[in-house]
């Protein structure tokens, strides 16, 4: 009795799969068609996104890709010919696609019972993320327009990310090149914009390693310490870029002197500031504000 209640509990299991699988095959079909209905491809696959019996397998996570890709594809393919587009639903499904096939790369590349791995998809993923990296840029610059800057950010992060990727390491693709310095430098304009403080920071230190732009990326390295109340880091930033860039404190160009003086003074470090004082007025004497300022410390 139990023998036979098992093999019915089995057939009822590979009968629900089976048929979640028909949704995976009918989205990736229907994909695959001259002209396809994306929206009946969506549905498909989103069922067994959220079917316990195929949310976890490679091929669910990569038909998902496979349809934002092609949707993609499609509606790139038509700028090129001139014709409109909703260049946002083009790049959001841009991002899906890519979102979609890192985990089906990931489960793509989990070892068997055996502890091998076979890959069937892994192949077809890379080539698609290569050939996709470059509409990252394209991508960013689009939302950075639209004011959606965490959007912007997000797109240019993953336009350096790819590289970086374990299953991208024997493809060809340099990540130092000097769009990846221009494009650290606008995700970082990208973070700033955000408001987001922490991200900011985060994105403006990272561009800064790069020496690409450094004037603004001290600039605005130093307000965003300014706004979260970091006098430690924006008095240290402001004395790096003292050194970095000079100490002509009458020239815009070293803003960063004056600042580096206001905040000693303004943090009680009036030694500190006497000290910044001489220095700048050894590189020009002829700042009469500061001669003013050193005489009352």
């Amino acid at each position: 009795m139990k023998k036979v209640l098992l093999t019915a509990g089995i057939c009822l299991f590979a009968g629900s799969v089976f048929a979640q699988m028909k949704n995976v095959n009918a989205a990736f079909n229907e994909a695959k068609m001259t002209k396809p209905n994306f929206g009946e491809a969506r549905k498909s696959i989103n069922e067994a996104l959220k079917n316990p019996d195929t949310k976890d397998l490679a091929k669910t996570w990569y038909v998902a890709g496979f349809i934002e890709n092609k949707s993609f594809e499609s509606d790139y393919n038509k700028t090129l010919i001139k014709q409109s587009v909703n260049e946002k639903n083009m790049y959001n499904a841009l991002l899906d696609s890519y979102e979609k096939y890192l985990v089906a790369a990931k489960l793509d590349t989990m070892p068997n019972e055996k502890g091998k791995v076979k890959s069937k998809y892994l192949k077809d993923i890379k080539n698609t993320i290569k050939n996709n990296q470059p509409h990252f840029w394209s991508a960013g610059a689009y939302f950075y327009n639209e004011k959606d800057y965490k959007k912007a950010y997000k797109m240019w992060e993953i336009y350096q990310d790819i590289p970086k990727l374990n299953f991208m390491a024997k493809e060809t693709l340099n990540a130092t090149d000097s769009s990846y310095m221009q494009i650290r430098y606008y995700a970082a304009l990208a973070a700033f914009q955000t408001k987001d403080n922490k991200l900011a920071i985060k994105a403006l230190n990272e561009a800064k390693k790069d020496n690409y732009e450094i004037q603004d990326i001290y600039y605005y390295l130093v307000y965003a310490y300014s706004q979260e109340k970091d006098t430690v880091n924006q008095f240290n930033t402001l004395k790096e870029a003292v050194e970095v860039l000079g100490e002509k404190a009458n020239d815009p160009k070293y803003q960063f002197m004056s600042q580096l003086i206001n905040l000693c003074i303004y943090t009680g470090k009036g030694d500190d500031a006497i000290a910044y004082l001489k220095k700048a007025l050894e590189a020009d004497p002829n700042i009469a504000e500061y001669w003013k300022v050193l005489a009352v410390l």
